[in-house]
């Protein structure tokens, strides 16, 4: 075969690959089958100011590298953390590594709901821990026994929509919780979700005493990380989805069940969000921005596409898993497309920690620049140290207050 022939035969190929594409993104009723918008994302902040690139958080120590790894979010009780990583094993660390219970079981790739999903998590004065759990809803852990509940099992019907991806939480006066259920998707969709760019999230408020819930905000682009204000008189969420901002709902005064834009336009897709301790917040940008996926908010046809063909491909592993079952190999391609955002990009030298005040302003930033660490979750402050999570590499990061 001569060259022009091999040209004409890669030029042949392509056609017929978009001729196929099209007709994919053609066919209706295909799944996932929904409407999806056209999204003009903003152009985010530039990195200068409080946001200037900095190397704070080189500085910063990894530690429990070979004990743990995958850490989403961490509750401190001064210097004494605790955290839950997957299979649902949830961990206090005073110098000492200790297991305190267990809220899953042992899991593969192809079964990740028997194992669980940890997400974030807080400690109540009276000793309890309080999670949310992308499979298994909202749980409560008693530190000293051990012992789980479950308050909002994962699947329940809540406002005609069941709670498919509970994520984040925090705990209010009189025993109330404030919570965000991601997206309509489940975490095994997480792709779904951010390339459809479909407002399914929403955040709840439920009362421990009577068990009764509530819808506070709908249509999120995936409601991910919630803190409430000191005074408790808002709530922020993080809308991790499109706009890249933070949302605030006031709980009270004149502004009560209204709600605003708390700061917009990161640099970086927020996760969660903790109070700084010093009357302002934290949030950890998990990934920079993406222009290539802004530039397809534009193009609904061609994210549904990738939809569809990505959709095909989980189908079709899920469907060999019936005949090959516990293989390694169809395990590790599973995996790979679910966690795909991560796999198409080394986000080493990006990690960012955004600071503010009370009033949204941003004040300052913590971002590494030449340090491994990348992914960060969440950032929460102890005594002597700043705590981050992140969802790859190992341990847990921490660095020294006077470094900040």
């Amino acid at each position: 075969m001569g060259f022009s022939d091999l040209i004409f035969l890669t030029l042949k190929l392509v056609f017929y690959t978009v001729i196929a594409l099209v007709v994919i993104g053609l066919i209706p009723g295909l799944p996932p089958n929904v409407d999806l918008p056209v999204v003009k994302f903003e152009q985010s902040r530039k990195l200068e100011g409080p946001l200037a690139k900095n190397g704070k958080l080189d500085k910063a120590e990894l530690i429990l590298e070979k004990e743990v790894h995958g850490v989403e979010s961490i509750a401190a009780d001064g210097d004494t953390i605790y955290f839950a990583t997957t299979p649902g094993i949830v961990y206090k660390y005073d110098g000492k590594l200790q297991e305190i219970a267990r809220t899953g079981e042992p899991c593969g790739p192809l079964d990740r709901w028997r194992c669980g999903f940890p997400l974030g998590i807080r400690l109540t004065k009276d000793g309890n821990l309080f999670m949310a759990d992308g499979f298994k809803g909202i749980l409560k852990i008693n530190v000293k026994t051990g012992k789980v509940d479950t308050i909002i099992k994962g699947g329940q019907l809540i406002d005609g929509q069941p709670v498919n991806f509970a994520d984040d939480l925090d705990i209010g006066p009189n025993d109330t919780l404030y919570w965000s259920d991601a997206a309509v998707n489940p975490p095994e969709e997480i792709f779904t979700e951010f390339l459809s760019m479909v407002s399914s999230g929403r955040v709840l408020k439920t009362d421990l005493k009577s068990g009764k819930t509530e819808v506070l905000i709908k249509n999120i682009a995936f409601a991910n990380g919630v803190q409430l204000s000191p005074n408790m008189d808002f709530l922020l969420v993080c809308e991790s989805g499109k706009h890249q901002s933070v949302l605030r709902y006031y709980l009270e005064g004149p502004n009560k069940g209204k709600q605003d834009v708390f700061v917009d336009r990161l640099p970086g897709i927020p996760d969660n969000l903790r109070a700084n301790g010093k009357g302002g917040y934290y949030i950890s940008l998990i990934l920079p921005s993406d222009p290539m996926r802004e530039m397809l908010g534009g193009y609904p046809f061609v994210r549904r596409i990738l939809l569809r063909v990505h959709h095909a491909l989980v189908r079709s592993v899920r469907f060999l898993e019936q005949y090959l079952p516990n293989n390694y190999y169809l395990g590790k391609v599973y995996s790979a497309l679910i966690d795909l955002a991560y796999l198409l990009n080394d986000y080493r030298g990006t990690a960012m920690i955004v600071e503010t005040d009370g009033n949204g302003n941003i004040v300052g930033s913590l971002q590494a620049e030449s340090s491994d660490i990348q992914l960060i979750t969440q950032a929460t402050p102890g005594d002597k140290y700043l705590y981050m999570g992140s969802v790859k590499g190992a341990g847990i990061y921490r660095l020294k207050k006077n470094d900040l």
